[in-house]
Protein backbone atom coordinates (compact mmCIF):
# COMPACT_ATOMS: atom_id res chain seq x y z
CA UNK A 1 0.00 0.00 0.00
CA UNK A 2 1.63 2.99 -0.84
CA UNK A 3 1.79 6.17 0.97
CA UNK A 4 0.18 8.47 -1.63
CA UNK A 5 -2.88 6.15 -1.26
CA UNK A 6 -3.49 6.66 2.64
CA UNK A 7 -1.95 9.90 3.76
CA UNK A 8 -5.21 11.80 3.02
CA UNK A 9 -7.06 10.17 5.87
CA UNK A 10 -4.42 11.39 8.36
CA UNK A 11 -5.58 15.03 9.57
CA UNK A 12 -8.94 13.33 9.54
CA UNK A 13 -7.88 12.56 12.80
CA UNK A 14 -6.01 15.39 14.14
CA UNK A 15 -8.71 17.18 15.73
CA UNK A 16 -8.18 20.28 14.68
CA UNK A 17 -10.20 22.92 16.40
CA UNK A 18 -11.87 24.80 13.81
CA UNK A 19 -13.92 24.98 10.50
CA UNK A 20 -12.48 25.27 7.17
CA UNK A 21 -15.43 26.70 5.13
CA UNK A 22 -15.15 30.25 3.71
CA UNK A 23 -17.80 31.55 5.65
CA UNK A 24 -16.30 31.06 9.01
CA UNK A 25 -12.59 32.18 7.49
CA UNK A 26 -14.12 34.94 6.53
CA UNK A 27 -15.44 35.74 10.06
CA UNK A 28 -11.74 35.05 11.61
CA UNK A 29 -10.19 38.28 9.08
CA UNK A 30 -13.06 40.36 10.08
CA UNK A 31 -12.41 39.80 13.72
CA UNK A 32 -8.40 40.53 12.81
CA UNK A 33 -9.31 43.46 11.60
CA UNK A 34 -11.00 45.05 14.20
CA UNK A 35 -8.92 43.33 17.14
CA UNK A 36 -6.30 44.67 19.47
CA UNK A 37 -2.52 43.25 18.89
CA UNK A 38 -2.27 41.32 21.93
CA UNK A 39 -5.42 39.38 20.75
CA UNK A 40 -4.42 38.89 16.77
CA UNK A 41 -1.87 35.87 17.82
CA UNK A 42 -4.95 33.46 18.44
CA UNK A 43 -7.09 34.76 15.88
CA UNK A 44 -4.01 34.11 13.10
CA UNK A 45 -3.35 30.74 14.44
CA UNK A 46 -7.19 30.10 13.54
CA UNK A 47 -6.76 31.39 10.68
CA UNK A 48 -3.66 29.15 9.86
CA UNK A 49 -5.36 26.03 11.04
CA UNK A 50 -8.33 26.27 8.71
CA UNK A 51 -6.19 26.68 5.84
CA UNK A 52 -3.71 24.36 6.44
CA UNK A 53 -6.00 21.38 5.33
CA UNK A 54 -5.86 23.03 1.72
CA UNK A 55 -1.92 22.58 2.05
CA UNK A 56 -2.27 26.38 1.31
CA UNK A 57 0.66 28.66 1.41
CA UNK A 58 -1.63 31.03 3.71
CA UNK A 59 -1.52 28.50 6.79
CA UNK A 60 2.32 29.39 6.43
CA UNK A 61 1.81 32.73 6.36
CA UNK A 62 -0.67 33.18 9.08
CA UNK A 63 1.50 31.06 11.47
CA UNK A 64 5.22 33.16 10.81
CA UNK A 65 2.45 36.39 11.66
CA UNK A 66 1.08 34.80 14.65
CA UNK A 67 4.74 33.31 15.79
CA UNK A 68 6.10 36.85 15.55
CA UNK A 69 3.64 38.62 17.70
CA UNK A 70 3.07 35.71 20.40
CA UNK A 71 7.17 36.19 21.12
CA UNK A 72 6.77 39.74 20.87
CA UNK A 73 3.80 40.15 23.82
CA UNK A 74 5.75 36.82 25.41
CA UNK A 75 2.05 34.71 24.71
CA UNK A 76 3.60 31.10 25.33
CA UNK A 77 0.77 29.00 24.16
CA UNK A 78 0.24 30.80 20.87
CA UNK A 79 4.01 30.85 20.59
CA UNK A 80 3.17 27.02 20.31
CA UNK A 81 0.50 26.66 18.31
CA UNK A 82 1.82 28.83 15.75
CA UNK A 83 5.25 26.69 15.56
CA UNK A 84 2.45 23.52 15.56
CA UNK A 85 1.15 25.11 12.48
CA UNK A 86 4.50 26.20 11.16
CA UNK A 87 5.22 22.27 11.19
CA UNK A 88 1.73 21.42 9.98
CA UNK A 89 1.83 23.59 6.88
CA UNK A 90 6.03 22.82 6.18
CA UNK A 91 4.63 19.17 6.35
CA UNK A 92 1.86 19.59 4.03
CA UNK A 93 4.41 21.28 1.22
CA UNK A 94 7.02 18.23 1.89
CA UNK A 95 9.48 21.11 3.38
CA UNK A 96 11.02 18.56 6.23
CA UNK A 97 13.57 19.71 7.90
CA UNK A 98 11.74 22.97 8.37
CA UNK A 99 8.43 20.93 9.98
CA UNK A 100 10.86 18.77 12.24
CA UNK A 101 12.73 22.14 13.73
CA UNK A 102 9.35 23.97 14.23
CA UNK A 103 7.28 20.84 15.35
CA UNK A 104 10.20 20.29 18.39
CA UNK A 105 10.13 23.94 19.29
CA UNK A 106 7.10 23.11 19.63
CA UNK A 107 7.05 20.03 21.52
CA UNK A 108 9.52 21.86 23.76
CA UNK A 109 7.15 24.71 24.59
CA UNK A 110 4.04 22.36 25.14
CA UNK A 111 5.88 20.03 27.51
CA UNK A 112 6.99 23.16 29.58
CA UNK A 113 3.25 24.35 29.71
CA UNK A 114 1.85 21.11 30.67
CA UNK A 115 -1.12 20.38 28.64
CA UNK A 116 -0.99 16.76 28.06
CA UNK A 117 -3.27 16.98 24.65
CA UNK A 118 -1.04 19.89 23.29
CA UNK A 119 1.31 17.40 23.79
CA UNK A 120 -0.63 14.61 22.54
CA UNK A 121 -0.98 16.49 19.15
CA UNK A 122 1.97 17.85 18.32
CA UNK A 123 3.55 14.26 18.43
CA UNK A 124 0.60 12.76 16.85
CA UNK A 125 2.35 15.82 14.00
CA UNK A 126 5.76 14.61 14.78
CA UNK A 127 4.56 10.86 14.20
CA UNK A 128 3.21 11.83 10.38
CA UNK A 129 6.15 13.68 9.84
CA UNK A 130 8.20 10.59 9.95
CA UNK A 131 5.72 8.29 8.59
CA UNK A 132 5.59 10.95 5.67
CA UNK A 133 8.93 10.17 5.13
CA UNK A 134 8.32 6.23 5.49
CA UNK A 135 10.01 6.03 8.35
CA UNK A 136 8.28 3.53 10.54
CA UNK A 137 10.16 2.96 13.46
CA UNK A 138 10.12 6.67 14.16
CA UNK A 139 6.65 6.86 13.77
CA UNK A 140 5.63 4.27 15.56
CA UNK A 141 7.45 5.48 18.38
CA UNK A 142 5.51 8.83 18.61
CA UNK A 143 2.26 7.61 17.83
CA UNK A 144 2.16 4.60 20.99
CA UNK A 145 3.80 7.74 23.12
CA UNK A 146 0.35 9.69 22.03
CA UNK A 147 -1.96 6.89 22.65
CA UNK A 148 -0.57 6.20 26.34
CA UNK A 149 -1.10 9.84 27.28
CA UNK A 150 -5.10 9.62 25.61
CA UNK A 151 -5.14 6.39 27.29
CA UNK A 152 -4.34 7.94 30.71
CA UNK A 153 -7.15 10.71 30.13
CA UNK A 154 -9.49 7.56 28.95
CA UNK A 155 -10.32 10.11 25.87
CA UNK A 156 -12.23 7.35 23.46
CA UNK A 157 -12.54 9.43 20.60
CA UNK A 158 -8.61 9.99 20.62
CA UNK A 159 -7.79 6.40 21.39
CA UNK A 160 -9.55 5.69 18.36
CA UNK A 161 -7.38 8.06 16.76
CA UNK A 162 -4.52 6.73 18.20
CA UNK A 163 -5.26 3.12 16.84
CA UNK A 164 -6.01 4.32 13.69
CA UNK A 165 -2.60 5.82 13.61
CA UNK A 166 -0.91 2.37 14.59
CA UNK A 167 -3.19 0.75 11.75
CA UNK A 168 -1.49 3.03 9.20
CA UNK A 169 1.98 2.49 9.85
CA UNK A 170 2.00 -1.16 10.59
CA UNK A 171 0.28 -0.88 6.45
CA UNK A 172 3.00 0.82 5.89
CA UNK A 173 5.34 -1.93 7.41
CA UNK A 174 2.92 -4.19 5.52
CA UNK A 175 1.96 -5.75 8.50
CA UNK A 176 -1.52 -6.09 7.71
CA UNK A 177 -2.64 -8.92 10.25
CA UNK A 178 -1.23 -6.40 12.76
CA UNK A 179 -2.94 -3.06 11.31
CA UNK A 180 -6.38 -5.30 11.06
CA UNK A 181 -6.41 -5.70 14.33
CA UNK A 182 -5.75 -2.28 15.01
CA UNK A 183 -8.27 -0.51 12.45
CA UNK A 184 -10.90 -2.64 14.18
CA UNK A 185 -10.43 -1.71 18.03
CA UNK A 186 -10.89 2.04 15.96
CA UNK A 187 -13.84 0.83 13.95
CA UNK A 188 -15.48 -0.32 17.46
CA UNK A 189 -15.01 3.25 18.97
CA UNK A 190 -15.77 5.27 16.46
CA UNK A 191 -19.06 3.60 15.80
CA UNK A 192 -20.25 4.68 19.10
CA UNK A 193 -19.38 8.18 18.12
CA UNK A 194 -21.23 10.72 15.35
CA UNK A 195 -18.01 11.78 13.31
CA UNK A 196 -18.55 10.92 10.28
CA UNK A 197 -15.36 11.55 8.72
CA UNK A 198 -13.27 9.54 11.08
CA UNK A 199 -15.66 6.39 10.67
CA UNK A 200 -15.41 7.34 6.37
CA UNK A 201 -11.56 6.99 6.92
CA UNK A 202 -11.14 3.20 8.91
CA UNK A 203 -13.64 1.61 6.47
CA UNK A 204 -11.40 2.99 3.87
CA UNK A 205 -8.37 1.94 5.53
CA UNK A 206 -9.71 -1.46 6.23
CA UNK A 207 -11.01 -1.49 2.25
CA UNK A 208 -7.25 -1.15 1.34
CA UNK A 209 -5.79 -3.37 3.66
CA UNK A 210 -8.29 -6.03 2.71
CA UNK A 211 -7.84 -5.34 -1.10
CA UNK A 212 -3.81 -6.04 -0.41
CA UNK A 213 -4.99 -9.37 1.79
CA UNK A 214 -6.47 -10.35 -1.19
CA UNK A 215 -10.05 -10.65 0.46
CA UNK A 216 -11.47 -8.33 -2.05
CA UNK A 217 -15.61 -9.21 -0.70
CA UNK A 218 -14.98 -7.65 2.66
CA UNK A 219 -12.41 -4.51 0.81
CA UNK A 220 -15.12 -3.94 -1.24
CA UNK A 221 -17.80 -3.67 1.56
CA UNK A 222 -15.63 -1.76 3.79
CA UNK A 223 -14.84 0.77 0.43
CA UNK A 224 -18.76 1.04 -0.14
CA UNK A 225 -19.03 2.10 3.99
CA UNK A 226 -16.48 4.91 3.50
CA UNK A 227 -18.01 6.00 0.09
CA UNK A 228 -21.43 6.67 1.95
CA UNK A 229 -20.05 8.45 4.68
CA UNK A 230 -17.42 10.57 2.53
CA UNK A 231 -20.41 11.29 0.32
CA UNK A 232 -22.52 12.70 3.71
CA UNK A 233 -19.69 15.04 4.87
CA UNK A 234 -18.85 16.42 1.03
CA UNK A 235 -15.04 15.98 1.03
CA UNK A 236 -14.18 15.66 -2.55
CA UNK A 237 -11.05 14.29 -2.25
CA UNK A 238 -11.90 11.90 -0.38
CA UNK A 239 -14.56 10.27 -2.39
CA UNK A 240 -12.23 10.78 -5.57
CA UNK A 241 -9.55 8.96 -3.53
CA UNK A 242 -12.27 6.09 -2.17
CA UNK A 243 -13.39 5.67 -5.64
CA UNK A 244 -10.00 5.14 -7.30
CA UNK A 245 -9.69 2.38 -4.05
CA UNK A 246 -12.82 0.35 -5.84
CA UNK A 247 -11.05 0.51 -8.76
CA UNK A 248 -8.06 -0.84 -7.93
CA UNK A 249 -10.34 -3.47 -5.99
CA UNK A 250 -12.51 -4.71 -8.98
CA UNK A 251 -9.24 -4.76 -10.86
CA UNK A 252 -8.40 -7.41 -8.57
CA UNK A 253 -11.60 -9.05 -8.64
CA UNK A 254 -11.51 -8.86 -12.15
CA UNK A 255 -14.10 -6.90 -12.63
CA UNK A 256 -12.79 -4.58 -15.15
CA UNK A 257 -15.40 -2.52 -16.76
CA UNK A 258 -16.79 -1.85 -12.82
CA UNK A 259 -12.92 -1.05 -12.09
CA UNK A 260 -12.69 1.51 -15.54
CA UNK A 261 -15.92 2.99 -13.93
CA UNK A 262 -14.47 3.79 -11.14
CA UNK A 263 -11.45 5.34 -11.77
CA UNK A 264 -13.37 7.73 -14.62
CA UNK A 265 -15.35 8.64 -11.43
CA UNK A 266 -12.35 9.21 -9.50
CA UNK A 267 -11.30 12.07 -12.22
CA UNK A 268 -14.36 13.39 -11.79
CA UNK A 269 -14.09 14.28 -8.61
CA UNK A 270 -10.28 14.90 -8.58
CA UNK A 271 -10.60 17.44 -11.28
CA UNK A 272 -13.58 19.19 -9.20
CA UNK A 273 -11.00 19.78 -6.64
CA UNK A 274 -8.02 22.80 -6.05
CA UNK A 275 -6.00 21.79 -3.18
CA UNK A 276 -2.21 20.83 -4.14
CA UNK A 277 -2.75 17.14 -2.77
CA UNK A 278 -5.50 16.51 -5.86
CA UNK A 279 -2.26 16.00 -7.58
CA UNK A 280 -1.40 12.99 -5.41
CA UNK A 281 -4.96 11.11 -6.15
CA UNK A 282 -4.29 11.70 -9.64
CA UNK A 283 -1.24 9.87 -9.91
CA UNK A 284 -2.82 6.81 -8.09
CA UNK A 285 -5.55 7.03 -10.73
CA UNK A 286 -2.89 6.94 -13.30
CA UNK A 287 -1.20 4.26 -11.60
CA UNK A 288 -4.46 1.85 -11.18
CA UNK A 289 -5.19 2.52 -14.82
CA UNK A 290 -2.56 1.66 -16.12
CA UNK A 291 -2.88 -1.68 -13.52
CA UNK A 292 -6.32 -2.53 -15.09
CA UNK A 293 -5.11 -1.74 -18.73
CA UNK A 294 -2.61 -4.11 -18.41
CA UNK A 295 -4.82 -6.82 -16.66
CA UNK A 296 -7.04 -6.12 -19.77
CA UNK A 297 -4.35 -6.83 -22.51
CA UNK A 298 -5.37 -3.28 -23.47
CA UNK A 299 -1.62 -2.58 -23.91
CA UNK A 300 -1.30 0.27 -25.60
CA UNK A 301 -3.61 2.15 -23.55
CA UNK A 302 -1.70 0.55 -20.54
CA UNK A 303 1.45 1.98 -21.69
CA UNK A 304 -0.24 5.85 -22.26
CA UNK A 305 -1.70 5.44 -18.80
CA UNK A 306 1.99 4.54 -17.24
CA UNK A 307 3.62 7.35 -19.24
CA UNK A 308 1.20 10.04 -17.66
CA UNK A 309 1.85 8.30 -14.35
CA UNK A 310 5.42 8.25 -14.36
CA UNK A 311 5.63 12.18 -16.04
CA UNK A 312 3.40 13.14 -13.27
CA UNK A 313 4.87 11.47 -10.66
CA UNK A 314 8.33 12.67 -11.58
CA UNK A 315 6.67 16.43 -11.52
CA UNK A 316 5.26 15.84 -8.18
CA UNK A 317 8.23 14.11 -6.48
CA UNK A 318 11.00 16.73 -8.30
CA UNK A 319 14.73 16.60 -7.70
CA UNK A 320 14.66 19.41 -5.33
CA UNK A 321 12.23 17.88 -2.97
CA UNK A 322 14.15 15.17 -2.92
CA UNK A 323 17.09 16.89 -2.07
CA UNK A 324 15.16 18.56 1.16
CA UNK A 325 13.92 14.82 2.04
CA UNK A 326 17.92 13.46 1.93
CA UNK A 327 19.19 16.36 3.65
CA UNK A 328 16.70 16.52 6.57
CA UNK A 329 17.93 17.09 9.71
CA UNK A 330 16.37 14.27 11.30
CA UNK A 331 18.56 14.62 14.42
CA UNK A 332 17.57 17.80 15.75
CA UNK A 333 19.80 19.49 18.39
CA UNK A 334 17.34 18.87 21.15
CA UNK A 335 19.99 17.50 23.11
CA UNK A 336 22.62 20.27 22.69
CA UNK A 337 19.69 23.01 23.71
CA UNK A 338 19.04 20.87 27.00
CA UNK A 339 22.52 21.05 27.66
CA UNK A 340 22.45 24.90 27.30
CA UNK A 341 19.69 25.03 29.62
CA UNK A 342 21.69 22.89 32.07
CA UNK A 343 25.27 24.66 31.80
CA UNK A 344 23.32 27.35 32.56
CA UNK A 345 21.70 26.28 35.68
CA UNK A 346 25.40 24.76 36.56
CA UNK A 347 26.62 28.51 36.04
CA UNK A 348 24.23 30.19 38.27
CA UNK A 349 24.35 27.48 41.14
CA UNK A 350 28.37 28.22 40.50
CA UNK A 351 28.40 31.89 41.07
CA UNK A 352 26.45 31.51 44.59
CA UNK A 353 29.03 29.07 45.66
CA UNK A 354 31.51 31.40 44.83
CA UNK A 355 30.39 34.28 46.21
CA UNK A 356 29.26 32.45 49.71
CA UNK A 357 31.96 30.13 50.10
CA UNK A 358 35.73 31.10 52.10
CA UNK A 359 37.27 28.40 49.78
CA UNK A 360 36.55 29.77 46.41
CA UNK A 361 39.82 28.26 45.03
CA UNK A 362 39.50 25.12 45.78
CA UNK A 363 35.49 25.61 44.39
CA UNK A 364 37.41 27.46 42.01
CA UNK A 365 39.62 23.90 41.17
CA UNK A 366 36.77 21.38 41.22
CA UNK A 367 34.67 23.85 39.08
CA UNK A 368 37.52 23.96 35.90
CA UNK A 369 38.41 20.11 36.52
CA UNK A 370 34.38 19.80 36.03
CA UNK A 371 33.98 22.34 33.07
CA UNK A 372 36.83 20.20 31.32
CA UNK A 373 34.93 17.02 31.93
CA UNK A 374 32.24 18.42 30.45
CA UNK A 375 33.74 19.47 27.70
CA UNK A 376 35.58 16.63 26.91
CA UNK A 377 32.28 14.53 27.51
CA UNK A 378 30.79 17.36 25.23
CA UNK A 379 33.30 16.94 22.36
CA UNK A 380 32.91 13.15 22.40
CA UNK A 381 29.52 13.25 22.68
CA UNK A 382 29.39 15.74 19.46
CA UNK A 383 31.62 13.35 17.61
CA UNK A 384 29.46 10.04 18.26
CA UNK A 385 25.97 12.24 17.36
CA UNK A 386 27.96 13.81 14.01
CA UNK A 387 29.08 9.44 13.48
CA UNK A 388 25.28 8.57 14.22
CA UNK A 389 23.80 11.69 11.82
CA UNK A 390 26.43 10.10 8.81
CA UNK A 391 25.17 6.95 9.35
CA UNK A 392 21.58 7.76 9.84
CA UNK A 393 21.37 9.32 5.83
CA UNK A 394 23.48 6.66 4.22
CA UNK A 395 21.10 4.09 5.82
CA UNK A 396 17.98 6.63 4.59
CA UNK A 397 20.00 7.09 1.01
CA UNK A 398 20.43 3.36 0.68
CA UNK A 399 16.56 2.86 1.29
CA UNK A 400 15.95 5.64 -1.24
CA UNK A 401 18.09 4.05 -3.45
CA UNK A 402 16.46 0.72 -3.27
CA UNK A 403 13.00 2.03 -3.17
CA UNK A 404 14.25 3.81 -6.73
CA UNK A 405 15.79 0.41 -8.15
CA UNK A 406 12.79 -1.57 -7.44
CA UNK A 407 10.66 1.30 -9.00
CA UNK A 408 12.63 0.88 -12.25
CA UNK A 409 12.90 -2.87 -12.06
CA UNK A 410 8.93 -3.12 -11.75
CA UNK A 411 8.48 -0.73 -14.80
CA UNK A 412 10.53 -2.83 -16.92
CA UNK A 413 8.99 -6.05 -15.95
CA UNK A 414 5.65 -4.32 -16.93
CA UNK A 415 7.35 -2.95 -20.37
CA UNK A 416 8.68 -6.73 -20.88
CA UNK A 417 5.24 -8.02 -20.54
CA UNK A 418 3.51 -5.82 -22.78
CA UNK A 419 6.26 -6.55 -25.20
CA UNK A 420 5.33 -10.78 -24.87
CA UNK A 421 2.11 -10.10 -25.24
CA UNK A 422 2.13 -7.84 -28.26
CA UNK A 423 4.08 -9.74 -30.05
CA UNK A 424 2.17 -13.04 -29.46
CA UNK A 425 -1.10 -10.45 -30.91
CA UNK A 426 1.49 -9.80 -33.58
CA UNK A 427 1.96 -12.75 -34.93
CA UNK A 428 -1.87 -13.69 -35.95
CA UNK A 429 -2.99 -9.83 -36.76
CA UNK A 430 -3.58 -8.28 -40.45
CA UNK A 431 -0.79 -6.57 -41.84
CA UNK A 432 -1.84 -3.20 -40.99
CA UNK A 433 -2.18 -3.87 -37.17
CA UNK A 434 1.20 -5.99 -36.86
CA UNK A 435 3.09 -3.15 -38.50
CA UNK A 436 1.84 -0.80 -35.78
CA UNK A 437 2.23 -3.34 -33.61
CA UNK A 438 6.01 -3.96 -34.25
CA UNK A 439 6.16 -0.05 -34.06
CA UNK A 440 5.01 -0.02 -30.52
CA UNK A 441 7.49 -2.54 -29.72
CA UNK A 442 10.25 -1.04 -30.93
CA UNK A 443 9.41 2.22 -28.93
CA UNK A 444 8.99 0.14 -26.04
CA UNK A 445 12.53 -1.26 -26.38
CA UNK A 446 14.01 2.48 -27.72
CA UNK A 447 12.32 3.42 -24.17
CA UNK A 448 14.53 0.53 -22.00
CA UNK A 449 17.45 1.32 -23.75
CA UNK A 450 17.76 5.02 -23.91
CA UNK A 451 16.24 4.96 -20.04
CA UNK A 452 17.54 8.33 -18.07
CA UNK A 453 16.24 6.83 -14.96
CA UNK A 454 18.72 3.39 -14.86
CA UNK A 455 21.67 6.28 -15.19
CA UNK A 456 20.27 8.55 -12.65
CA UNK A 457 19.97 5.07 -9.92
CA UNK A 458 24.05 4.57 -11.23
CA UNK A 459 25.23 7.82 -10.55
CA UNK A 460 23.18 8.25 -7.40
CA UNK A 461 24.79 4.22 -6.39
CA UNK A 462 28.47 5.97 -7.31
CA UNK A 463 27.66 9.30 -4.97
CA UNK A 464 26.31 7.69 -2.14
CA UNK A 465 29.09 4.77 -2.00
CA UNK A 466 32.05 6.50 -3.06
CA UNK A 467 34.23 5.14 -0.22
CA UNK A 468 32.69 1.74 -0.86
CA UNK A 469 33.72 1.66 -4.83
CA UNK A 470 36.89 2.92 -3.41
CA UNK A 471 37.93 0.03 -1.29
CA UNK A 472 36.95 -2.23 -3.50
CA UNK A 473 38.83 -0.98 -6.20
CA UNK A 474 41.59 -1.20 -3.46
CA UNK A 475 41.41 -4.50 -3.14
CA UNK A 476 40.05 -5.90 -6.53
CA UNK A 477 41.36 -3.31 -8.58
CA UNK A 478 40.76 -5.52 -11.81
CA UNK A 479 36.77 -5.35 -11.49
CA UNK A 480 35.01 -4.50 -14.61
CA UNK A 481 32.45 -1.60 -14.66
CA UNK A 482 29.39 -4.07 -14.58
CA UNK A 483 30.98 -6.23 -11.98
CA UNK A 484 31.26 -2.70 -9.75
CA UNK A 485 27.58 -2.11 -10.60
CA UNK A 486 26.67 -5.29 -9.71
CA UNK A 487 28.23 -5.69 -6.29
CA UNK A 488 26.88 -1.95 -5.57
CA UNK A 489 23.02 -3.93 -6.58
CA UNK A 490 23.86 -6.98 -4.38
CA UNK A 491 24.73 -4.70 -1.60
CA UNK A 492 21.27 -2.62 -1.53
CA UNK A 493 20.09 -6.41 -0.81
CA UNK A 494 18.41 -6.52 -4.18
CA UNK A 495 16.78 -10.07 -5.33
CA UNK A 496 18.24 -11.80 -8.83
CA UNK A 497 14.87 -10.65 -10.35
CA UNK A 498 14.66 -7.30 -9.57
CA UNK A 499 18.67 -6.88 -10.56
CA UNK A 500 17.43 -8.79 -13.77
CA UNK A 501 14.41 -6.20 -14.60
CA UNK A 502 16.63 -3.35 -13.40
CA UNK A 503 18.98 -4.13 -15.93
CA UNK A 504 16.74 -5.70 -18.36
CA UNK A 505 18.75 -8.85 -18.39
CA UNK A 506 17.36 -12.45 -17.64
CA UNK A 507 17.90 -13.96 -13.86
CA UNK A 508 20.03 -16.52 -15.74
CA UNK A 509 22.50 -14.11 -16.70
CA UNK A 510 22.36 -12.40 -12.94
CA UNK A 511 23.16 -16.09 -11.60
CA UNK A 512 25.98 -16.43 -13.41
CA UNK A 513 27.58 -12.60 -13.30
CA UNK A 514 26.56 -13.41 -9.08
CA UNK A 515 28.92 -17.01 -10.06
CA UNK A 516 31.22 -14.79 -11.87
CA UNK A 517 31.85 -12.44 -9.17
CA UNK A 518 31.94 -15.54 -5.98
CA UNK A 519 34.91 -16.57 -7.85
CA UNK A 520 36.84 -13.15 -8.23
CA UNK A 521 36.44 -12.33 -4.80
CA UNK A 522 37.49 -16.24 -3.72
CA UNK A 523 34.33 -16.75 -1.91
CA UNK A 524 33.57 -19.94 -0.42
CA UNK A 525 30.11 -21.51 -1.14
CA UNK A 526 28.90 -21.23 2.63
CA UNK A 527 29.83 -17.28 2.67
CA UNK A 528 27.11 -14.42 1.98
CA UNK A 529 27.94 -12.31 -0.93
CA UNK A 530 25.64 -9.95 0.31
CA UNK A 531 27.05 -9.70 3.52
CA UNK A 532 30.83 -9.77 2.03
CA UNK A 533 30.37 -6.59 0.06
CA UNK A 534 28.64 -5.19 3.39
CA UNK A 535 32.39 -5.18 4.55
CA UNK A 536 34.24 -2.54 2.41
Amino acid sequence: MSLNQIIFVVFCFLSIPTLSSQGYIDSLEAQLAISKESAKASILNQLSTAHSKDASDKAVQYANRALSLSQKHQDRKNEALALQNLCLGYLYNDIYDKALENGLAALEIFEALGDPRDKAYILSTLGWLYYDIQNADLALNYHQKVLEIYQSLEDADNIAMSYNSLGLIYSMKKEYEKALSYYLLSLEIAEKGEDKSRLAAIHNNLGMTYAALKSYQLAQKHLQNALQLMEETASILGIAEVWNQLGATYTGMELFDKAEECLLKAQTYIEQSTSKTALEKLVDNYEFSANLFSAKEEYQKAFIAYKEYSSLRNSIFSEDQKSRLSEMRLLYETEKKESEIQLLESQKNIDRLVRNSSVAGFILFIIIGYLIYNSLRSKHQQAKQAKDRLEDQLNFKSKELTTFALHIAQRNEILNKMVDSLTQIQKNADADTSKNLRTLIGEIHQSQQVNQHIEDFHINVEKTYENFFYHLNQSFPGLTQNEKRLSAQVRLNLSNKNIAALNNISVKSVEMARYRLRKRFELDTKDSLTEFLKKF
